[in-house]
């Protein structure tokens, strides 16, 4: 019990963590305060230790920095990688979890400052820095909207693919002083 407990503790500080490079606290203490820890809350967590997975269900919010994502459940899958560096007192090197994949299903909401977007599913892809929104998602800004069927966006490369595309783009606003369009 008190081994079950521990991982489950385990398994929640890595969750605080999880927009990190790396879950090893040397490499932590090392980071810059640019790069901030997420905060999920939800109503139930549930540690599934052998199968690398961390589900949230009912009300999961999920924070860092001035980005916030609603959602109904998400689930964490990790992978676990062999860290050299790591070597306890018998010389073997101790295994850790990074992230794999983050799916956030059921009324899915991200809020970034201005701008918002809406899905029934997101699936975030480590890996490959990559987004990807399926049913009926929907992105806008102010009164700029666009919607398809699939969303994917490529963080690193800041380019989205949108299939079955619609988009609105209000007219320009005038400014009254200046006479010229301004973007809004």
């Amino acid at each position: 019990m008190l081994r079950l407990l521990s991982k489950s503790r385990l398994l929640f500080f890595l969750i605080v963590i999880i927009f990190y490079e790396s879950i090893d606290a040397r490499e932590l203490t090392a980071k810059n305060d640019e790069e901030k820890p997420i905060v999920i809350t939800s109503q139930r967590m549930i540690a599934l230790n052998e199968q690398n997975k961390l589900i949230f269900e009912k009300d999961v919010v999920a924070k860092k920095d001035d980005m916030t994502l609603y959602a109904d459940k998400m689930e964490i899958l990790f992978i676990k990688t062999n860290d050299s560096s790591l070597t306890d007192a018998a010389g073997s090197s101790e295994d850790k979890r990074d992230i794999s994949t983050i799916k956030a299903m059921g009324n899915v909401k991200v809020v970034k400052g201005e701008k918002t977007a809406t899905a029934d599913e997101a699936v975030y892809y480590k890996d490959e820095e990559k987004v990807v929104l399926t049913g009926s998602p929907k992105a806008w800004e102010k009164d700029d909207m666009v919607t398809g069927t699939k969303m994917t966006i490529y963080i690193k490369e800041d380019k989205s693919i949108v299939e079955g595309s619609k988009v609105v783009v209000n007219p320009q606003k005038k400014d009254k002083k200046k006479g010229v369009s301004i973007f809004k």
